[in-house]
């Protein structure tokens, strides 16, 4: 998964307008994506930037897209479903989770 790729599951992820964890903020949900979706693509030996860089540029295309400090849309059991379903993408065969769309 390139830049390109990654940008657009972000896009999918905020529609373009039980874990444990807690998300009080779509900022904290962002963290928490962005980290998943970089972790995968890093497993998925397709990272071609820096980790830290690739979580950022999650956390920025979701905080531009929606108000970071405003509550997420879903809830915290729905985000951590989308988080567990990032880690289980296949990597010949990168399909965005369904559960992540339009969450934040």
């Amino acid at each position: 998964m390139t830049k390109a790729l990654l940008v657009g599951l972000v896009a999918v992820l905020v529609g373009c307008s039980g874990g444990g964890a807690s998300y009080e903020t779509n900022r904290e949900a962002a963290q928490a994506l962005g980290d998943a979706l970089c972790s995968r693509v890093q497993e998925c030996g397709q990272l071609d930037e820096e980790f830290s860089a690739c979580v950022n540029d999650v956390v920025v295309d979701i905080c531009t897209e929606n108000d970071c400090n405003a509550a997420p849309r879903a809830s915290d059991d729905v985000i951590d479903e989308c988080l567990a379903a990032i880690a289980d993408v296949n990597c010949t065969n990168a399909e965005f989770p369904g559960v992540c769309v339009n969450i934040l």
